[in-house]
Order: structure tokens, then C-alpha cells, then sequence
């Protein structure tokens, strides 16, 4: 909450060698990596996020089976990280496999689907190709507002990610000169 990564690197790097000793097929192993790689990304530190994050697709790949939900949100993962290296098309790979096990393993309206539909279609605006973000968007923000807490008054359900994803629609919207159907996301 504080923004202090320096401070929370250096703990999850004691995490992660903690986590060693109970042996690479410990859950709390791949989730400490998975996390120091994140925290990584935040620092901007791409090469030590990779490190972490393949470190811990591959040991979730391994120990949960490629199709688990830990390896879909290991994908994720890598899929944003590849996108901050400008690594489109290699994105959406991780994108869509992790949307493909979710679908499956959580199902077609959880929250991960849609966190990695609205990643998809952001990375389809980053790779200039707006019109393939329509899609993936849309359905993200179907999910995020069916998932929405019940008891939110007005006529839209606002969350910090509903929000997220209508501005991601709305850029999509306005890359492909449609400000008029961009305005109503905004």
C-alpha cells in the first residue's frame, strides 16, 4: 500500500529462500517467485522479473500440470511481462493460454477470465491492432460487471477494474476513430 518495493523485494526474496527448504513441489515456492517476479516488474527490473516468473511458470507447469490454474496464472503473468519488454505477439500467446485454462479450470465468467481478457485486449492496442481488442474487452467487462458487488447503486457497477477495462474499450474505441462509441466508456 505504501509503494515501499525496495523494502518488499528484500522480503520476498527471504520468502523465497525460505520456501526453498520445503522442496520445489511446495506450493509456497512457485507463489513466492511468482510474487518476487511481480514485485520485480514493479521496480521496472525486467530481467530479474523474467528470471522469477519463468522460474515459477515452469515449476507450476511441472508440479500442477500445464493445464492447472496455477499454471494459467503463472501465464498471466509472463503475458504482462512481455508486454512491458514490447513483446506482443509472444503476450498474446501467455494471454490466451491463460484465458483458455481458466475457462476451463475456473470457468468462462470468473474473475481471472476476465483479468486476462482485459489483458489481451490491452495488449491488441499496444501491438496497434485496436480492432481485435473489441472482443476480448467486451467480454471482460460483461464479467467484471456481472461480478460486481450486488448491492452498488446507480446504473453502472463501478470497481477499480470495471473502470480499468471500459478505459481500455474506450482507447480501443477512439484507435479505431469511433470517439462517439469511446466517449461512453470514458
Amino acid at each position: 500500500e505504501q509503494g515501499d518495493y525496495a523494502e518488499a523485494q528484500a522480503l520476498l526474496q527471504e520468502a523465497v529462500t525460505l520456501a526453498e527448504t520445503f522442496g520445489e513441489t511446495d506450493p509456497r515456492l512457485s507463489r513466492s517467485l511468482n510474487s518476487l517476479g511481480l514485485c520485480y516488474l514493479d521496480l521496472d527490473n525486467k530481467p530479474s522479473a523474467e528470471k522469477f516468473l519463468k522460474r515459477a511458470l515452469d515449476l507450476r507447469n511441472t508440479v500442477f500440470g500445464t493445464e492447472s490454474k496455477e499454471a494459467g496464472e503463472s501465464n498471466d503473468n509472463m503475458g504482462v511481462l512481455k508486454q512491458h519488454q514490447e513483446q506482443y505477439i509472444t503476450s498474446d500467446k501467455f494471454f490466451n493460454k491463460a484465458i483458455q485454462i481458466f475457462d476451463q479450470k475456473i470457468g468462462k465468467n470468473s474473475n481471472k477470465v476476465a483479468g486476462s481478457l482485459n489483458n489481451l485486449g490491452k495488449n491488441c492496442i499496444l501491438e496497434e491492432k485496436p480492432e481485435e481488442a473489441n472482443q476480448p474487452l467486451a467480454r471482460a467487462l460483461a464479467i467484471a460487471m456481472m461480478n460486481s458487488p450486488k448491492g452498488v447503486k446507480g446504473t453502472m457497477l463501478y470497481t477499480t477494474f470495471v473502470a480499468e477495462v471500459e478505459t481500455n474499450l474506450a482507447n480501443a474505441m477512439s484507435a479505431q476513430g469511433q470517439p462517439e462509441k469511446a466517449i461512453v466508456h470514458y
